[in-house]
C-alpha cells in the first residue's frame, strides 16, 4: 500500500509528538516555525537511519531558512499539516518501539536547544552542521566544518553531544544492530484506525 499525502501527514504529526514531546502550533501563519521543526526532525531522524519516506534533502530549501530541506516534506507541511486541527491526525498510531527510538533522538536534540533564547534557530543550525558533516564535506575536521558552515565551536560540540547520546543509547544500539542499514519505519510503525 502506498501512503497518501494525508497518511504521510499523520505519520509526521505523530512522529513530531514523540520527537518534541509537545503539540505543534498548526496555524497557517506559523508556517516558518512548522517548516523548521518538521524539516529538522525528519532530517535528524534520517541521519540516524530512521527513514520516514522518500524524502531527499538539499542543502538549502529556502534562502532565508539556511536549513537542509526536503521538497516532499515541505509539500506535506503546506498541503496537509498547516492550518489543520489536531483531530485530523488522531486516527494514526505509532508502534511503541518506533516511539521509543524517535523519543531517544528527539531528547538528544532537545537537550541541546532547550535553554536557547531562539531554539528554532539553534535547531536549524544543528541540522545544517550535521548535513555539512555527513553529506557536503564528509571526513572533514570540526575546524573545517566550522568554517564551511559558519558556525561556532559550541554548535559543533552540540552536534557531537547529540551523536554521542544517540549512538551510546542501549536501545538505539539494539535496534540499529537488528537492522542492516536502515531502520525501516514500516517495520515499527503505524496502524491506521479506520473507526
Amino acid at each position: 500500500m502506498v501512503d497518501t499525502g494525508e497518511d504521510e501527514a499523520k505519520k509526521l504529526y505523530k512522529t513530531y509528538l514523540e520527537f518534541y514531546k509537545k503539540e505543534p502550533n498548526l496555524k497557517r501563519d506559523n508556517i516558518r516555525l512548522l517548516t523548521i521543526e518538521f524539516q529538522s526532525m525528519v532530517y535528524m531522524l534520517h541521519e540516524y537511519n530512521i527513514i520516514l519516506g522518500d524524502y531527499g534533502f538539499i542543502k538549502y530549501g529556502y534562502r532565508d531558512m539556511n536549513l537542509p530541506m526536503s521538497r516532499n516534506v515541505q509539500s506535506i507541511i503546506t498541503g496537509f499539516i498547516a492550518g489543520k486541527d489536531k483531530e485530523t491526525f488522531e486516527s494514526y498510531e505509532l508502534d511503541s518501539n518506533y516511539k521509543k527510538i524517535v523519543g531517544i533522538i528527539g531528547e538528544a536534540v532537545m537537550d541541546e536547544i532547550k535553554n536557547e533564547k531562539y531554539p528554532d534557530e539553534k535547531l536549524k543550525d544543528l541540522a545544517l552542521i550535521s548535513y555539512f558533516r555527513n553529506h557536503i564535506k564528509p571526513n572533514r575536521t570540526d575546524a573545517e566544518i566550522k568554517k564551511m558552515a559558519y558556525c561556532s565551536d559550541e554548535e559543533i560540540q552540540s552536534v557531537n553531544n547529540i551523536n554521542n547520546k544517540i549512538v551510546n543509547n542501549d536501545f538505539y544500539k539494539k535496534i540499529a544492530s537488528d537492522n542492516s542499514n536502515y531502520i525501516n519505519v514500516k517495520k515499527y510503525t503505524l496502524k491506521i484506525n479506520n473507526n
